[in-house]
């Protein structure tokens, strides 16, 4: 919490914001909302966004009680 307020007070909120999104999408095993850091033209060494979207859906299906920990250095 004292990260994203840091973050927050020096102009990063929508950074912020997005990866908290992202963490709850993870934790809740919300494959849209965690979808949505993906462009629509996500090409990454042949894999596709359907192809991420797979590889998501079967992590959730595989593992539980997933966390996100992501660190900032500057924003």
């Amino acid at each position: 919490m004292g990260t994203t307020r840091r973050a927050a007070s020096s102009g990063g909120e929508g950074v912020c914001s997005a990866f908290e999104q992202g963490g709850v999408g993870l934790q809740q095993e919300e494959l849209d909302r965690l979808m949505q850091f993906y462009a629509h033209c996500y090409d990454y060494h042949g894999l596709k966004l359907a192809d991420v979207r797979r590889i998501w859906s079967e992590v959730f299906e595989h593992y539980k009680a997933l966390k996100s920990l992501h660190l900032f250095s500057d924003i």
